[in-house]
């Protein structure tokens, strides 16, 4: 046992064994996240398409095997930039979008589009228990950069999903 201050207690410096919490207090217990299951990629592959350090970088995920939430971590770890996830940070892509030099999307094979659409970006958006209503207009603001960006390169995975790298050609309005 160590004094921590006369007159104020005590701190054990014995290693619990059993958690102090009882297991009644926190049952059921749920997984809030996995990781990526998508394994035939890379975002290193990514990174070095991408010139240099861009300030901001969109990131957009439709597919459940590469969560949005991993793949903007997974890049702010290799870049210095904002890195923004649609669904992660639908205020922040609105307000930044037009200073946006690169976009990530990551979709399954079945999806026959060239550039995020605002259906699916919307659709994305319920599936996180946004209220698009209280929403700016992120999916139509996204879907409308597509004459604004060149697709640079796709790679596909061989758990049927592909990723696909835009760049900035048009200068930011």
């Amino acid at each position: 046992v160590l004094w921590l201050q006369q007159g104020v207690g005590l701190i054990s410096t014995e290693t619990p064994t059993q958690p102090r919490i009882p297991k009644a207090y926190v049952e059921p217990s749920y997984v809030l996240a996995r990781p990526p299951t998508v394994q035939s990629y890379s975002v290193d592959e990514i990174v070095d398409r991408i010139d240099g350090q861009p300030s901001e970088v969109i990131a957009f995920s439709e597919d459940q095997r590469w969560y949005e939430g991993f793949l903007v971590l997974q890049l702010r770890e290799r870049l210095d930039g904002h890195i923004r996830g649609i669904t992660a940070d639908p205020i922040g892509v609105w307000e930044f979008s037009d200073e946006a030099e690169y976009l990530v999307w990551v979709r399954p094979d079945d999806v026959n589009s060239s550039f995020p659409q605002a259906g699916s970006i919307t659709a994305e958006l319920i599936s996180d228990h946004y209220e698009v209503d209280t929403l700016p207009p992120v999916a139509s603001k996204v879907s409308d950069l597509e004459s604004a960006f060149t697709h640079i390169v796709d790679w596909h995975s061989d758990e049927d999903s592909i990723v696909s790298l835009y760049k900035r050609t048009l200068p930011q309005p």
